[in-house]
């Protein structure tokens, strides 16, 4: 749970942080120029939505692997590093603009997040239940 609550409050911090000051962010990190400035704040704020809850995942694939719940582990780990961000990648120019695309990546993060949920539900509650010998 610390690690949990710990990653996601760092993370929403430097989400605020990329929020308010997306330029600042550019030019710590690239020589920017007008084009980069036309189109990296707002590709900035879109990406780094994920930032949070991308959080979920990574902790719930080490609480998992530290459970010996490792086809759990290995699958958030696949759902959210190759299959959801490809799939929404594939998906979102049909569905909005294409100027979206960078949305690819919260989005997979976000549904990665809720299924890592599920399974650290599902694993805690293994736990519990009473052993039958």
């Amino acid at each position: 749970k610390i690690a949990l609550i710990s990653a996601v409050v760092m993370s929403s911090a430097f989400l605020l942080i990329t929020q308010a000051f997306p330029e600042t962010l550019l030019r710590i990190f690239m020589d920017v120029d007008d084009a980069v400035l036309d189109v990296g704040p707002r590709i900035l704020r879109l990406y780094t939505l994920a930032l949070p809850v991308a959080n979920i995942a990574i902790v719930a694939c080490y609480y998992l692997q530290s459970v010996l719940k490792m086809t759990s582990s290995t699958a958030v780990s696949i759902f959210r590093g190759i299959l959801f961000p490809i799939g929404f990648g594939l998906l979102i120019p049909f569905i909005w603009n294409h100027d979206f695309i960078w949305l690819a990546v919260p989005l997979a993060e976000a549904v990665a997040a809720l299924i890592s949920i599920f399974f650290i539900i599902r694993a805690s509650r293994s736990m519990q239940e009473p052993k039958t010998e």
